[in-house]
């Protein structure tokens, strides 16, 4: 997982006059910061999920009742990247799923 301001290695070539960033890089270090490279997860519809609930009622008495409740879950995450202060990429890309499985 790549965080802001995390040091990671960099291979490869940048042409683009519009960025400090430009130049070759082999093997090198180099920051991660918000003008090279942002990820963003909370702006819209970023958690696609489906999920199928199933409830019994075992007894009820008065306003007591006695339920066994089963859920499943699965969805799959989609960021917006922004590369080199370029304009949004918000072409699909699946960056990771969730799955839960509930007995209650």
């Amino acid at each position: 997982m790549v965080k802001n301001h995390q040091t990671v290695k960099i291979c490869r070539e940048i042409n683009t006059s519009s960025s400090s960033y430009s130049g070759s890089y082999l093997d090198n270090d180099i920051a991660i910061r918000t003008d090279f490279l942002s990820f963003k997860h909370t702006d819209g519809l970023n958690y696609l999920n489906l999920e199928l609930r199933y409830t019994h009622r075992f007894h009820s008495f008065k306003k007591i009742t006695i339920n066994h409740l089963e859920w499943f879950e699965i969805g799959i995450l989609i960021p917006n990247i922004k590369l080199l202060n370029k304009n949004r990429y918000d072409e699909f890309r699946l960056l990771g799923c969730g799955l839960t499985l509930v007995l209650a």
